[in-house]
């Protein structure tokens, strides 16, 4: 009988590696996730902290777990890709104490002028890795990809990621993100395929997370996404990364022009069918604040759905990329660590806010787009640093 791949999660909290082990059964080897030896393909693993186990089961098995009483859910897991891809179009070197035109349109500067710019704030990028670059500061990181030590990137797509949050600006062509001070840090979670494309199972994702509360993260940012309807496995790991006082931003994904134009997974997670405890999720617009035409948007009629939150700049945004190079990129990716960083801003400033109150402030601050608000293309509207952050 085919075996598949399995996200558990139980209906109580604090559930240990050894009760896991014992509800799988005794012929099922189950590991603590150890991030000093990471992830191998073919092994069984508990996320302690998320209370979940990503499990290798024939049918049979599973739907024998399915009906056992101390398990609330299982399903199966799925694969996850980018959401950003390289523009044509070029964007020029900016003269020295420039401000790109992105950080202007969310006007970054103004936080920045009352010395909002991330410090003290750990900021993770859940993507295909972070590579050196002189306009980046890596302070550390973890690979969750099975046999895959190393964070560095082999895509280019998360240093690019890196660089809208928290690129330094210390090079003429002055990438600067929106949190330039943010303690940065690599969490790679996809891998380039012979394709050409970076994929990452939901597990190895989920194992990231599970990182990023070990490590005391305070802002995640995901620029990943599936075409699948609401992950229950997602829901939960959003919902203990904000307990544990982690903001959780996503992509909305790049799938508008499909046969599935909704927001993606996991960014549409969302807990029990409460929408602030779901992630913040990120549509792109270009400069002149129209949605991009991919970027994702609403969710299904009838299903518990988290649509855009807010919108961020998402179309020919340049940024740092492989081997010291910047380039031009687009998508709901590009979009996502906008908001990310606006995150470590207000982070930086009250300490005391909680990731459902800095994700309630970003929504109340937006600049209104669109008809009604919110609504399912804009949401809340164009995040806005500099209010943002006056009104904590």
């Amino acid at each position: 009988m085919m075996k598949k791949r399995y996200l558990i999660v139980y209906k109580k909290n604090n559930v240990s590696t050894k009760k896991a082990a014992s509800l799988l059964g005794e012929s099922k080897q189950l590991i603590e996730f150890n991030l000093k030896s990471g992830l191998m393909a073919e092994g069984n693993y508990h996320f302690p902290n998320l209370d979940i186990t990503s499990a290798v089961l024939n049918e049979s098995e599973a739907n024998e777990l399915k009906e056992h009483p101390e398990i609330d859910f299982i399903e199966e897991d799925s694969w996850m890709t980018t959401l950003g891809e390289l523009s044509s179009a070029k964007s020029k070197v900016l003269l020295a104490g420039e401000d790109s035109w992105n950080m202007r349109m969310i006007k970054a500067p103004g936080a920045w002028k009352k010395g909002f710019t991330g410090k003290g704030v750990k900021l993770a990028i859940l993507d295909t890795g972070i590579a050196t670059h002189p306009d980046l500061s890596i302070k550390g990181g973890v690979s969750t990809v099975p046999n895959i030590l190393s964070y560095n990137d082999d895509d280019g797509h998360g240093t690019h990621c890196a660089g809208i949050a928290a690129g330094l600006g210390v090079k003429p062509e002055n990438v600067k993100g929106v949190a330039p001070d943010a303690s940065l840090y690599a969490v790679k979670v996809l891998k380039k395929d012979s394709d050409g494309i970076s994929r990452g199972l939901t597990s190895w994702i989920i194992a990231g997370m599970e990182w990023c509360v070990s490590s005391e993260m305070n802002v995640m940012s995901m620029s990943l996404g599936g075409k699948n309807n609401p992950s229950e496995a997602y829901a939960v790991a959003v919902k203990v990364c904000q307990e544990a006082g982690i903001t959780v931003v996503c992509a909305s994904g790049n799938s508008n022009q499909t046969d599935f134009p909704f927001v993606n997974s996991p960014a549409n997670s969302c807990y029990q069918g409460l929408a602030i405890a779901s992630p913040v999720a990120v549509g792109s617009v270009d400069s002149a604040s129209t949605i991009a035409m991919s970027s994702s948007r609403g969710g299904k009629p009838g299903i518990l759905w988290n649509g855009v939150g807010v919108v961020a700049p998402g179309v020919n945004i340049y940024s740092t990329y492989l081997n010291n190079r910047y380039v031009t990129m687009s998508g709901t990716s590009m979009a996502c660590p906008h908001v990310a960083g606006l995150a470590a801003l207000m982070a930086q400033k009250d300490k005391k806010l909680t990731p459902l109150q800095i994700k309630a402030d970003i929504l109340a601050t937006a600049s209104a787009l669109g008809v009604n608000t919110p609504n399912e293309t804009y949401g809340y509207g164009l995040i806005n640093c500099e209010k943002a952050t006056a009104i904590i």
